[in-house]
Parts: C-alpha cells; structure tokens; sequence
C-alpha cells in the first residue's frame, strides 16, 4: 500500500473514532449518530458460529 494510501487510511480512521471532521471551508460535520448507526446494524457472517456469536438460547 502506499504512502497516501496509509494517510488516508489513518485519516479516516481518525475521523470515524472521534465521530466528526471539519471541511476545508472550516465547518464541523458530525458524523457520530451515523457511524453509530452503521455499527448497530453491521452483523458478521460466516461459515460456523464465531467466537463473537451468540449461542441460541
């Protein structure tokens, strides 16, 4: 991977983690309750049950 690749990698990273970024312009964008949003919604699936699955009741 590249070099710029790596940076935007990290930037993003950053931006997700802290729930916000701010434009070029200067403006703050949130982006929290989305990214919130996003995570209660993703689901892992696989082959097998996963050491992060829940067994059935």
């Amino acid at each position: 991977m590249s070099a710029r690749l790596r940076s935007i990698a990290r930037e993003t990273e950053s931006i997700v983690l802290a729930g916000r970024y701010r434009t070029s312009e200067g403006r703050e964008v949130s982006i929290g309750p989305d990214v919130a949003t996003a995570l209660a919604g993703t689901r892992l699936h696989g082959a097998g049950p996963s050491a992060c699955s829940k067994s059935p009741p």
